[in-house]
């Protein structure tokens, strides 16, 4: 989502992976959008499968790993879409694509084996 700076048409503002650091100014924070802070921030663009393979080369079993097509909060704006739900999605070509993700993963102890 980060990568798109446009939907219409489609333009792509960062890279997926890889690249320079991202520098973006945020408004508000994600407990109230409404609150008057203006913060910096600096992001660098990881992969799915960079996140992933970070995870498992420290011992990690991931336990699950789930793409989200919608999220609550506009996070980019003008570029998500408040669809009649209440959601926010990114639609691209007739399609949303994912806006978040959630990475769920345990250390085995010193006893357990990772599955492979």
């Amino acid at each position: 989502m980060l990568m798109v700076d446009s939907v219409a048409p489609v333009v792509f503002g960062t890279a997926y992976l890889g690249g320079a650091a991202q520098v973006d100014q945020w408004e508000g924070t994600y407990a109230g959008g409404d609150v008057p802070i203006s913060q910096p921030s600096i992001g660098y663009p990881h992969g799915l499968g960079e996140v992933v393979t970070a995870a498992a080369r420290a011992g990690f079993a991931v336990d699950d790993l789930t793409e989200y097509l919608r999220d609550e909060q506009e996070h980019r704006s003008g570029v998500l879409v408040r669809d009649a739900d209440g959601w926010y999605r990114l639609p691209i070509g007739g399609q949303d694509l994912p806006v978040t993700y959630s990475l769920q993963a345990t250390k085995p102890g010193p006893s357990q084996r990772v599955r492979s």
